[in-house]
């Protein structure tokens, strides 16, 4: 599986997963819900930011072609 794969599957594991741990442990709904939330968003941010998606060199040469 690649990275990308790996963020996708991440986050409803950490949405419903997490959320339903926290409840359990005994913290309000809500405030599971808004920390399981927050990890998600971290998950994303760094999927986006930290390991950004590039374009491969051979994607690029296509696309400047493409373009002239």
């Amino acid at each position: 599986m690649d990275y990308y794969d790996l963020v996708l599957v991440a986050i409803p594991v950490t949405m419903i997963g997490l959320t339903g741990a926290l409840a359990v442990a005994g913290l309000p709904f809500e405030v599971a819900l808004a920390v399981a939330s927050a990890l998600a968003a971290g998950v994303v941010g760094h999927a986006l930011f930290v390991r950004a998606p590039v374009a491969s060199h051979d994607d690029r040469a296509g696309t400047e072609q493409s373009l002239s």
